[in-house]
């Protein structure tokens, strides 16, 4: 007389009715039903230890979360810079000295203006003298405020979008003497109020008044130091015939290039550029043969990278750490699943006596691993848009309570 089954063997033996199965699939395809019936047995075994699948998917999460924040910070800070419009054709044009050290360096004014002049390569070249203080009258103190001074064609070459308002031309500067400004978007939040947005309306800088015509995001900078406002810069005469200004290199020229002229032509059109100034001025020659000077060009991304080396130590360092620490999250994740393998020797064991292959069995594994990596990034998910909503809460509680502020105090000014 045969034993009849205990409920426990039926039981178990249930959860291997997928290993000696032969279904006829899909449509005739066998491994989509495969697949399927290892999806939906994966999900029972990793929500069976709850413990266990949690520590993998936090350890996943904090890993791949960490690595991709640090990763994509460090390469936007690097590769990437500037949230002008086509960076690709926007390059930095200034003196270069091989022989004393690499990549290109500021200018002076009268180098900007023979550029401006003879180049045939670039569609526009703009100026900027970075980061001069202006003394911001605000009736009962002074703020001291960083401010870039640069020609009209900067907003032209750089290609960005006003927040409100314009960006001055060359009209503007002939027809108000340079007396307009645009504000960066934090000081324009710091001084306008609801009821009024400040354009058209007059500042006072080192006691001259400037008129409010337009306001630049807050993304817009154009040197290491982010500027508080822009101005227009004017030139005098004597800047570009004192001859010790030639060797004045403080300031910072963009340019955009032509359609169809690539940074390697542009650069070869410089050099030419610089020795039809030398036939100008042979005095300079002297210095072209102990440095190797000439004008040169390179992309504007590459301006962080040459005018600080250390960000782009700190860029590869960044690149080795987060491929150890992703090494090490890996290996912790691959261990945990062995463990959790080998607890499971006896249901591989049985599933192997009913019939199931070596290569059924390592899908499974591989099954219940894309689930880890699916739940996994589900939580990432869940964490960046609960941040993102945090922090537009915070962006929106900041700006009213900046407003009831400024009513506050325009209300004690009435009173007072």
């Amino acid at each position: 007389m045969k034993n009849s089954p205990t409920p426990s063997s039926t039981s178990q033996s249930s959860h291997y009715h997928l290993s000696t199965e032969k279904p006829p699939g899909f449509f005739g395809i066998h491994w989509i039903e495969e697949f399927w019936s290892d999806l939906l047995f994966g999900f029972r075994q990793v929500f069976k230890n709850k413990l266990h699948t949690g520590i993998i998917v936090l350890t996943l999460a904090l890993c791949l979360g960490s690595n991709t924040t640090a990763y994509n910070f460090m390469r936007k800070l690097v590769t990437n810079p500037f949230e002008y419009g086509n960076t690709e054709g926007i390059a930095q044009v200034g003196k270069e000295w091989p022989k004393v050290r690499e990549g290109v360096n500021q200018i002076s004014i009268p180098h900007f203006h023979f550029l401006k002049e003879q180049s045939t390569s670039f569609e526009e070249l703009g100026f900027v003298d970075d980061e001069i203080q202006f003394d911001l009258d605000l009736g009962n103190r002074v703020r001291r405020i960083r401010t870039d001074l640069i020609t009209p064609e900067i907003w032209r070459i750089t290609q960005i979008k006003p927040v409100v308002g314009r960006f001055f031309t060359e009209e503007d500067v002939e027809s108000t003497s340079g007396r307009v400004v645009v504000l960066g978007e934090a000081l324009w939040n710091d001084l306008r109020s609801e009821e009024d947005d400040l354009l058209g309306n007059d500042v006072i800088l080192d006691g001259q008044k400037y008129e409010v015509i337009g306001v630049a995001p807050q993304s817009f900078y154009l040197s290491y130091q982010h500027s508080e406002a822009w101005l227009p810069r004017k030139f005098v005469p004597k800047e570009l015939s004192e001859t010790w200004r030639r060797n004045d290199h403080s300031y910072m020229c963009l340019a955009r290039l032509k359609d169809g002229v690539t940074m390697e032509q542009a650069d070869k059109n410089l050099k030419s550029v610089y020795e039809a100034f030398l036939d100008i001025y042979p005095e300079d020659r002297d210095d072209q043969e102990r440095t190797g000077a000439t004008f040169s060009a390179a992309n504007v991304n590459d301006m962080v990278t040459t005018g600080l080396p250390q960000i782009a130590i700190a860029f590869r360092s960044v690149q080795i750490v987060t491929f150890i620490v992703l090494l090490i999250g890996c290996l912790n994740v691959s261990g945990m699943i062995m463990v959790r393998s080998f607890s499971r020797i006896q249901e591989y064991a049985m599933r192997r006596a009913l019939g199931a292959s070596i290569r059924r069995l390592s899908g499974q594994i591989l099954t219940e691993i894309i689930i880890y990596f699916m739940l996994e990034g589900c939580s990432v998910y869940l964490c960046f848009s609960l941040g993102s909503g945090v922090r537009r809460c915070y962006s929106s509680i900041k700006s009213r309570g900046l407003a009831s502020l400024k009513l506050m105090r325009l209300h004690c000014r009435s009173r007072s």
